[in-house]
């Protein structure tokens, strides 16, 4: 037992008391499982009177006094010797500091413990321990001498002259073993093992208290009791003599005086004190099992009880019973007479049967078998078995019994190869062999002239063998053509129903309209369901004839009017004592306890309420009608092995002689009369009988004329009609058959003796509705394929030959080009089947199509070859095997698939894969057929190839590296990345971690090309040292650009600067198109290229060659640049000052304003560019392996360190450049509309609005908006097509406002900026094209994208060349200025009549005028309000001071009339009438009263410095100052002023500031 717990240890004590014969029973365990075991085991009554339970020195009385019995013996080690009281007394003098003191503990390391002391589950020891308790562990005197015994044996040793160090362990051991000497625990001497040689005490528990009653010494090896004392056993016996209960002697044997158990003579048995033996009295006998009785014949059976019926078990016990009859009267009593009377019984003959349950199955059969051969699990061993019903079961253990020399007899086996005796030497049967039912059915087939049978049979030896002896007799007799077969699959479980309708559709297909069923019964019961269910029957078109065992019993009565079946005759003269007796029998009798317990029904391999069948009740007794037919010969089998074991016990022989080939023997000469009739058997242990022939019909029939009168085992079984009596031919239809009654009767008696078959009183009924001695006309019709002969059998059709079957008499040819559909029998010519092909006519076979060709078509002349992308290994085949996705092949005709390869366009990588799939082509990669990655690597090891073998290959503007040739990396530029093998890159350029980027040291790209730097590139000389020489007079240049005053900006000089403004600003553009990420061709890339300075002027220098190449430290230089730029215009203007202190001539200060007009100017010139700069981080392109690479520099990962480096600096230059700069111009365009009246405001924001219409100054903001835009452009989308359509929507959105606002100043430079937007518009468009023009056959189209391309990007130098001659031409030719000043001479009348119109007749003229004319005639009245007069109307910048509307509306110092006037007149100044009263001429008179003294101000002033000295001298001209009327608004906030401007104008303002 391992670690008791309490279930498992209750199971094992009960099972051991159970099953131990034993009754004394010895315990050993430690002490700390005892405290778990006792309990236990006194609860489960180990401890009862019935077992002597001896314990081991741990299982003393003290460990379980209130457990252990009176009579409980226990041993214990003698551990006390005489010098035993001197221990006690030096223990009691002990104190705890000899064992816990320091001093002790260092002594004998105590403190060196594995487990503390403390940490144990002992406890300390303390001075009651030592001086009350005393000494309470047994071991401590052994402990004690244990120690001494190892100084005995050192002492013996340094008495012989060793020394300590010279002690070995040999020596050691050698003198432990020889040491003897008086130990606390007695005399201490050890064996040869060192085990000491000691002695024990026996301790017995008498009235509740343990008492020493023996003592054992090893040394003699006798257990000798102390005087005086007596022994108490557990069963309350006194004495040392071992109780007669407690005897383990097997039956049989007795206790001599040696207390060993010695066998009895053979005719004696153990007498009851079991000390003795005696004989046994009567015509009894000794028994092997010790008793006297009389020694049964043991028999095994087996059946089919809970697979098919219980029927077989009932027949069984019935034997049983039957045959006790002769020995016990109360049987007689209760069921009668034995129904078999058995001559000359000799008085010891006795039957024990064993019954086993095979539940239809083999294997379940096999285990139950085996069982009673080898007497396991229960049984025990046969010498003779009955069974089985069927031959699937009986035919393996019969191959079983043989090699146990076990003779069987079944009662249900019929298959014919059980009766070859070499193979089945100790088989019988009393039941026909099928040899015999299948020659019964042959003569059926012959008698009624049956033309041909489906024959359908189970794959079991039952079925199957009936089959192939009918099919060998047709075959003998040259008929094998009438018998085709449908196989069930055997299904002894799990019976499949799809199974079944498979052969039930393949029956359907047959021809013929006669079936034969051999089937097991179990099986025949399952598949009649599914033939009932598919109503095969429900035509009327079938005859069944089935073997015996699917009876109409068997079958349940389901069965049709016209079921026919073979049934051996089973029934003879005394069956009807034998249906008598099942009468009487109930279930009681055959499967209650006594019975269980008698047939080992309970050791049932498949119990009684598992199987398929309920078990047996009385309702199954209460009539002996429709008993399964076997039922007779499994009785007469038992009887048989009586019968035979009889006449040997009566010859003399013994009963345990009674087996093997004397047995056999015996058994085929037994003849007996059974219930089935005469019992006799053939050499081969095969009974020859008669088979009836049994019919389904009707009630009413009739009888056969001259049928005999004393028909074999003709009886009737009326049952109710399950609904499907035959209507044709009988005048009712199915619904009136449906309630009438039929019944089975015999038709015909089959002869072996004679092989005849005899018509009996009735005639035959067909299932067809027809009754007769013949086959009706229905059955008798030739199927397709076959014609009727001379004596109405059907024969098969030649080959060649087909027939449509029914009455005919000879088949027909067929034609030409076709063929029969069989080799004979054929039923029609059919076309030669795709996959073949024939030019013969009238061929009996059509010709396979070889490999490689193939036919899809019925009759097919030529084969045809397998086209490309297929192949075909074959032979007749219908089609070719695609050679697989994305696969062709080289040429037709192909019979392999090694011909097989990647099509164009598909690749394969069949290095570690020789079947690895056609993959798509990368894009970006071009794949010839037969692409195979496998090829590159060969090309790369330096091996030749051959022309068919390539791999895939890179387009142009793509690239990968060797390493990883399908890792594809998309180029911006096509010069770099020609395509080819991977690895390759444009010469001059290194491949590196993700394509060509970088140019070899020494080199530059130059948009083409990787060019050599000159000697002064890679020097400071070029850079950065000429730009900084250059700078000072780029500043000046501009410095005096800028100190142009605003009433000039309208000048053609103006013009050819807004001119270049826009070619820089559209080629800025070019370049950032430049950035897309579309594999561009060479020229476009070129050209672009060759535009970069517009966006990064550095690129002038080619700061590549100069140490700025890789892209870290040029976006450093791009970034600081502009602050670079803002240095060397801080000294530029510093030094203008210090040599204008030093009085330098020609040199004067420059202004603060205008010097930050430059620096501004420029940023703004360039914002497009700088923005690029800012957001370039940003643009990460996808390649086609899914990696981000950064578009300026595809060098760099996107997300890699490198990356996230620039992240940093780009972060500082988006807030710099971006939100900085771009925040502070937006900032001045807003706020332009009230600043732009301040000069300072303009010297140093011109740069802003000198370009566009005062009207449209908020122009530059869209500048901005537009660089910005189109560059997150190229950060939001990736694609290079959806890039350009971003840009396209910026173009077409700018392009629109564009033409609604013209918002240039001149209006020739408004339609190039039109036209520069739609070339880039029309180069957006043609760039999207390279992305569909990607293969080698569109390299054309490529080429004319690319002209176009240059064409249309260059054509605005052409158009800004046009526009400059008309600017030049309308601004300097004098006959334009006069032609001008004339326009206005002839137009100045027409405006004074005008404005001296009254208000009808100026709203006549408008009210005429249509809506452009309008739209001009305000345009026109609102820039004259504003140049001329200075009131701005609506929403303008000039340098005149304005009177705005709401000026107008909110002044407090007019008077009335006239602040109603004013208000009016501004109201309506964008409307269709103006008043033109006294009024308003009093205020514009005002207006430009105030004009003229602000004027007059400014000439004062002469050569003063009008920025640095005292009061604004255009403080009025502020665009909320309304000076005029003699007062000024006094509601106008001051912040609007400069600070220390003093408004100096009117009367009413006090002298403080009016703006």
């Amino acid at each position: 037992i391992g670690t008791p717990n309490v279930t498992s240890t209750s199971v094992f004590i009960k099972k051991a008391m159970e099953s131990a014969v034993a009754k004394v029973i010895f315990l050993g365990m430690t002490t700390d499982q005892v405290v778990n075991f006792l309990p236990i085991a006194a609860e489960v009554g180990l401890f009862s009177s019935s077992y002597q339970v001896v314990g081991s020195e741990n299982v003393h009385y003290g460990a379980g006094s209130a457990i252990l019995p009176d009579g409980y013996m226990y041993f214990s080690p003698i551990n006390k010797g005489s010098l035993y009281p001197a221990l006690e007394s030096m223990w009691k003098v002990l104190m705890p500091d000899d064992l816990y003191s320091e001093e002790a503990q260092g002594w004998y390391g105590l403190g060196n413990f594995e487990v503390d002391p403390a940490d144990g589950s002992a406890d300390y020891l303390t001075s009651d321990s030592f001086q009350a308790t005393g000494i309470t562990e047994t071991g401590v005197p052994f402990l004690f001498d244990a120690a001494y015994t190892f100084a005995f044996a050192l002492n013996s040793l340094l008495n012989d002259g060793l020394t300590l160090d010279a002690v070995t362990g040999e020596a050691l051991l050698s003198a432990l073993l020889s040491v003897s000497f008086e130990g606390v625990s007695g005399s201490v001497k050890f064996d040869s093992n060192g085990d000491r040689q000691g002695s024990y005490h026996v301790w017995n528990v008498q009235n509740s208290s343990a008492l020493e009653v023996a003592l054992f010494s090893s040394d003699d090896d006798v257990i000798t009791p102390i005087d005086g004392r007596d022994l108490l056993w557990t069963s309350g016996a006194w004495g040392f003599q071992l109780p007669t209960e407690f005897i383990d002697c097997e039956a049989g044997d007795f206790l001599n005086s040696q207390a060993t158990c010695q066998a009895c003579p053979s005719d004696q048995v153990t007498a009851s004190e079991k000390r003795s033996c005696q004989e046994c009295s009567g015509s009894t006998i000794a028994l092997s099992d010790g008793t006297c009785g009389y020694d049964p014949l043991k028999l095994g059976l087996f059946g089919p009880f809970t697979g098919v019926s219980m029927e077989y078990l009932a027949a069984a016990v019935m034997f049983d019973l039957d045959f006790r009859k002769n020995f016990e009267p109360d049987l007689v009593e209760e069921f009668g007479e034995p129904i078999i009377t058995i001559n000359d019984l000799h008085p010891s003959l006795r039957v024990d049967l064993q019954i086993g349950n095979s539940d239809a199955q083999p294997e379940v059969g096999m285990a139950e078998a085996l069982d009673m051969f080898q007497g396991t699990n229960g049984r025990r061993k046969v010498i003779g078995l009955v069974g089985g019903a069927y031959s699937s079961v009986s035919m393996p253990i019969a191959s079983l019994a043989t090699q146990f020399k076990v003779l069987q007899i079944s009662y249900g086996a019929t298959n014919a190869k059980l009766s070859s005796k070499s193979e089945y030497p100790y088989f019988l049967r009393t039941i026909p062999p099928d040899s015999i039912q299948a020659a019964g059915q042959w003569r059926f087939i012959k008698f009624f002239r049956v033309g041909s049978v489906t024959w359908v049979y189970s794959e079991e030896s039952y079925g199957e063998g009936l089959f192939q002896t009918v099919s060998n007799l047709a075959a003998k007799n040259g008929e094998s053509y009438r018998i085709e077969a449908a196989a069930i699959e055997y299904m002894p479980t799990n019976y499949d129903a799809s199974v079944a309708r498979a052969g039930i559709d393949q029956v359907r297909a047959m021809a013929s309209k006669v079936i034969f069923l051999t089937m097991t019964g179990d099986q025949g019961r399952q598949f009649w369901a599914i033939v009932l269910e598919e109503e095969l029957l429900s035509s009327m078109t079938f005859q069944v004839l089935a073997s015996e065992a699917l009876s109409y019993t068997i079958l349940r009565g389901d069965v049709p009017a016209g079921y026919m079946w073979f049934s051996p005759v089973n029934k003879g003269a005394l069956y009807e004592r034998f249906s008598t007796m099942w009468t009487k029998m109930s279930a009681e009798a055959v499967i209650g306890d006594a019975a269980r317990e008698r047939y080992g029904i309970d050791l049932f391999k498949v119990g009684l309420s598992e199987g398929t069948v309920e078990p047996i009740n009385d309702e199954a007794f209460e009539s002996a009608e429709n008993l399964i037919p076997n039922l007779s010969f499994l009785f007469d089998a038992v009887y048989t092995f009586t019968m035979a074991a009889n006449s040997l016990l009566n010859t003399g022989t013994a009963l345990e002689d009674i087996k093997g080939s004397l047995l056999l023997s015996t058994l085929r000469l037994t003849n007996f009369t059974g219930i089935s009739g005469p019992i006799s058997f053939d050499e081969n242990g095969d009974r020859l009988a008669h088979y009836n022939i049994w019919n389904v019909q009707p009630v009413v029939r009739r009888r056969l004329e001259n049928s005999p009168s004393d028909v074999r085992g003709d009886f009737e079984h009326t049952f109710e009609n399950w609904g499907q009596t035959p209507g044709p031919g009988t005048g009712r239809s199915l619904e009136d058959a449906a309630s009438e009654a039929v019944q089975s009767v015999v038709i015909a008696v089959y002869s072996s003796m004679d092989d005849e078959i005899s018509l009996q009183e009735y005639a035959p009924y067909w299932m067809v509705g027809e009754s007769g001695s013949e086959l009706p006309s229905g059955l008798t019709a030739c199927d397709e394929g076959y014609y009727q002969n001379a004596n109405l059998i059907c024969q098969p059709c030649s080959p060649g030959t087909y027939s449509s079957g029914g009455a005919v008499t000879v088949c027909t040819k067929c034609q030409a080009g076709r063929v029969a559909n069989t080799e004979i029998a054929a039923t029609s010519c059919v076309d030669c089947l795709a996959g073949t092909a024939g030019l013969e006519a009238a061929s009996t076979s059509c010709t396979e199509c070889t490999a490689g060709t193939f036919s899809d078509e019925d009759r097919a002349t030529i084969c045809t070859s397998c086209d490309l992308a297929f192949y075909q290994p074959g032979s007749g085949q219908t089609a070719c095997r695609a050679c697989g996705e994305n696969m062709l092949t080289v040429m037709i005709g192909a019979s392999s698939e090694e011909a097989c390869i990647c099509s164009e366009g598909f690749y394969r990588d069949s290095r570690e894969d020789p079947e690895a799939p056609c993959l798509p082509c990368k894009e970006g990669m071009s794949c010839a057929a037969g692409s195979d990655v496998k090829y590159f690597y060969a090309e790369l090891r330096g091996e030749t190839l051959e022309k068919s073998q390539t791999f895939p290959k890179l387009q142009s503007s793509y690239m990968s590296l060797q390493d990883e040739p399908l890792s594809v990396y998309k180029c911006t530029s096509a010069a770099k990345c020609p395509g080819g093998s991977p690895g390759t890159c444009t010469p001059g350029i290194v491949p590196d971690v993700s394509g060509c980027a970088h140019c070899e040291d020494g080199k530059y790209w130059n948009g083409q090309d990787c060019g050599e730097c000159a000697w002064s590139e890679r020097t400071c000389l070029m850079f950065p040292l000429l730009p900084l020489v250059l700078s000072p007079l780029l500043f000046v240049t501009l410095y005096r650009g800028a100190t142009i005053q605003s009433e000039s900006w309208g000048s053609w000089r103006f013009g050819m600067s807004a001119i270049a403004f826009l070619l820089l600003n559209h080629y800025q553009m070019t370049s950032l198109i430049n950035h897309s990420n579309i594999a561009k061709g060479g020229a476009v890339t070129q050209v672009f290229e060759a535009f970069k300075f517009s966006e990064n002027p550095w690129s002038l220098f080619n700061t590549d060659c100069a140490g700025f190449r890789d892209t870290t430290s040029s976006m450093l230089l791009k970034t600081i640049a502009p602050i670079v730029v803002l240095a060397l215009l801080l000294l530029t203007y510093f030094g203008t000052h210090l040599l204008a202190a030093l009085k330098f001539p020609r040199f004067q200060a420059w202004d603060r304003d205008t010097t930050m007009n430059v620096y501004f100017s420029l940023l703004f010139t360039f914002f497009a560019g700088i923005a690029a700069m800012s957001l370039d981080t940003f643009k990460c392109s996808n390649n086609p392996n899914h990696i981000s690479t950064l578009v300026s520099d595809q060098s760099i990962l996107c997300g890699s360190g490198d990356w996230w480096g620039l992240v940093a600096i780009a972060v500082v230059a988006v807030i710099i450049y971006l939100l900085g700069v771009g925040g502070l111009f937006s900032w001045v365009i807003i706020v332009a509309p009230n600043r732009f009246g301040l000069p300072g405001f303009r010297r140093r924001w011109g740069f802003l609005f000198y370009r566009f219409r005062p009207d449209v100054w908020w122009w530059g903001l869209l500048f901005l908006l537009k660089g910005i835009g189109t560059n997150v452009g190229y950060m939001l989308f990736h694609l290079g097509v959806e890039q350009m359509y971003f840009l396209m929507a910026i173009l077409a959105v700018y392009s629109g406002l564009l033409t609604l606002f013209f918002p240039w100043r001149l209006r020739a430079v408004s339609a190039l900026d039109l036209y520069t937007n739609l070339a880039l518009l029309f180069v957006c468009s043609l760039m999207g094209c390279y992305s569909y023009a990607r293969a080698e056959a569109d390299e054309s189209v490529k080429d004319g994208i690319t002209i176009a391309i240059v064409v249309i990007n260059m054509s605005p130098l052409f158009a800004a060349v046009l526009v400059a001659a008309h600017i030049m031409r309308y601004h300097l030719n004098p006959a334009t200025k006069q032609d001008r000043f004339k326009a206005l001479e002839q137009l100045s009348p027409s405006l004074t009549n005008f404005a001296t119109a009254d208000l009808a007749e100026k709203a006549r003229v408008i009210e005429g005028l249509d809506e452009w004319a309008r739209s001009y005639l305000f345009s026109a009245l609102h820039i004259i309000s504003a140049e001329f007069d200075g009131l701005s109307l609506k929403a303008r910048l000039t340098s005149k001071s304005l009177l705005s509307k709401s000026s107008l509306s909110g002044s407090q110092h007019l008077g009335d009339h006239h602040s109603q006037d004013a208000v009016k007149a501004a109201n309506q100044g964008s409307g269709d009438n103006h008043h033109n009263n006294n009024n308003n001429m009093h205020l514009y008179q005002n207006i430009k009263d105030c004009r003229n003294r602000e004027h007059g101000n400014r000439n004062n002033e002469g050569g003063k410095d009008k920025h640095h000295q005292g009061i604004e001298p255009e403080a009025c001209s502020s665009s909320s100052s309304s000076c005029f009327a003699g007062a000024c608004p006094a509601a106008v906030p001051s912040a609007a002023v400069a600070p220390g401007v003093v408004a100096g104008c009117g009367g009413g303002g006090g002298g403080g500031p009016i703006v």
